[in-house]
């Protein structure tokens, strides 16, 4: 497992990325969790109210805990669910004829993309 995830990180670092190693079970405060997820405050606080993601009160207090595998993974359901619509978009302007390459041109590219 040790060897497996330094073989993840080894490509963000060698491009100078920031890499931070958390515990799964790591609690975030709603701002480190909007940040994780590159949306306001109050864009999570709404997507909290709308039961998007679980989290925790501290005792009768109004501050909201979330624990970081549920952002993880709420962040990582969201962006498959925007890559299915990007590849049906594709489809279906290739099928409209609106589109001189096929899908699978498109699928490459963007997996180039995601490389950088």
């Amino acid at each position: 497992m040790a060897v497996d995830r330094r073989l993840t990180i080894r490509p963000h670092v060698g491009r100078g990325a920031s890499v931070s190693l958390e515990p799964i079970d790591r609690q975030l405060t709603t701002q480190q969790a909007a940040t994780l997820l590159g949306v306001s405050r109050n864009t999570l606080v709404r997507l909290l109210d709308e039961h998007e993601l679980p989290f925790e009160r501290l005792g009768e207090s109004r501050h909201r805990r979330l624990r970081l595998q549920d952002v993880l993974a709420y962040r990582d359901r969201k962006r498959e669910e925007r890559r299915s619509r990007l590849d049906e978009m594709t489809r279906q302007a290739h099928d409209d004829g609106l589109s001189d390459a096929d899908a699978s041109d498109y699928a490459g590219a963007l997996r180039r993309a995601r490389v950088q």
